[in-house]
């Protein structure tokens, strides 16, 4: 049985225009936990919470991902510098992520259908070319490439 004005079933409702699933929600509080556990633990100290990357371990080569812990955790202390260091892909995919976010807030808020996304957002076919490039080049010993290595 549906209610006025609350939307369809199974939708939380508390937020007047934004009725999402339930499961969302549920997705959004276990990232804001996880996000508050980054926070107050620091990967690069380890402390025995945090593992080892098994790329890492097994070869010795520094995957795409190596560093993404310690950068998360650089940028949720507003150290932009120190995130850079460890890994530049994840500083910039969060920004990415910011600005898709913040256009489809826009886009719903404002009713702006003829909102289009960035060109670099839509370009998601090239994002597998860039992850590679990013994962050769951090594992090169040459001068320039070495500072994509983490730390």
């Amino acid at each position: 049985m549906r209610r006025s004005g609350l939307g369809a079933p199974g939708c939380h409702t508390g937020i007047p225009g934004l009725a999402l699933p339930r499961r969302w929600w549920a997705a959004a509080a276990g990232i804001a936990a996880a996000l508050c556990w980054l926070w107050a633990w620091d990967p690069a100290t380890g402390a025995g919470r945090y593992v080892m990357c098994p790329f890492y371990g097994f070869t010795g080569l520094h995957c795409p991902g190596c560093g993404t812990l310690r950068a998360l955790h650089r940028l949720l202390h507003l150290d932009l510098p120190g995130a850079w260091a460890f890994n530049p892909l994840t500083v910039l995919c969060v920004a990415a992520l910011a600005a898709d976010g913040a256009l489809r807030v826009f886009a719903a808020r404002w009713r702006a259908a003829q909102l289009r996304r960035p060109a670099v957002l839509r370009a998601t076919r090239l994002l597998p070319v860039a992850v590679g490039l990013f994962w050769i080049l951090r594992n090169l010993p040459v001068a320039p490439f070495q500072r994509l290595a983490p730390g």
